[in-house]
């Protein structure tokens, strides 16, 4: 959503089928952009970007135990979808526009849906990006 509430907006970024209800705009299902495209990179290129920052959230570890029930299930797949997607993009873009990725392996200890650490957990990717980016800039010249 580019204009309107801001309020809606942020509420719509955060509907997750199966675990928060999805909002309706103009008759439409509004759900967060994740779903489909949980690191727009194409997005910020199309509309004009020639660099691009950001920031993965979690680990992109491999993943080498079995996993058992469906939230986890669940979970497992859409990590392995928005991991292709990512790194579709990041071989489509790369000569589009500067990428700047940031891959810190920030820890959920209750899970994603757990935002008792909120707090801690952006303090930490804050104090990340802070340490790496001034090597990745310098490197990139």
């Amino acid at each position: 959503l580019e204009q309107g509430d801001l309020i809606f907006a942020v509420m719509a970024s955060i509907s997750l089928p199966l675990y928060f209800p999805p909002l309706f705009l103009d008759g439409e299902q509004i759900v967060d952009g994740g779903v489909t495209n949980n690191i727009p990179l194409d997005v910020a290129v199309r509309k004009g970007a020639t660099k691009v920052y950001a920031m993965l959230c979690g680990c992109q570890e491999e993943m080498r135990r079995p996993v058992n029930g469906f939230f986890n299930l669940q979970s497992r797949a859409f990590n392995i979808a928005t991991q292709q997607k990512y790194y579709w993009d990041m071989e489509q873009l790369k000569d589009k526009a500067e990428l700047i990725v940031l891959a810190p392996c920030l820890t959920f200890a209750g899970g994603v849906l757990d935002f008792s650490q909120s707090e801690k957990i952006m303090e930490e990717a804050y104090q990340y990006a802070r340490s790496v980016l001034p090597a990745q800039i310098e490197r990139r010249g």
